[in-house]
């Protein structure tokens, strides 16, 4: 037996160490209960980040409703010469 606690023979690798065992155990648990921890951290931070940025584009585009009058065609047709006028200049 090796200084691991795995012995193989045949190919075959077999545990004869209940510390080795106990390990091993104790990865294949604590492996995905910490990855999934850290999953749902950082999907929750950017979760919170696009939020706060959703919000800002609304009232951005809240701001330019008003002042197209509420009316959507309008809005079209001028935002859509003004990107082609941003165009062409720069």
């Amino acid at each position: 037996m090796s200084k691991t606690g795995v012995s193989m023979k045949d190919g075959v690798a077999s545990i004869k160490s209940p510390r080795t065992v106990a390990m091993v155990a104790a990865a294949a648990t604590l492996g995905p209960l910490l990855l999934l921890a850290f999953t749902t951290t950082i999907t929750q931070s950017l979760q919170q980040a696009w939020g706060a940025s959703g919000i800002f584009w609304q009232r951005q585009f809240d701001k330019v409703l008003v002042a197209g009058g509420h009316d959507f065609m309008k809005l079209f047709v001028f935002g859509q010469s003004q990107e082609s006028t941003e165009f062409v200049i720069h």
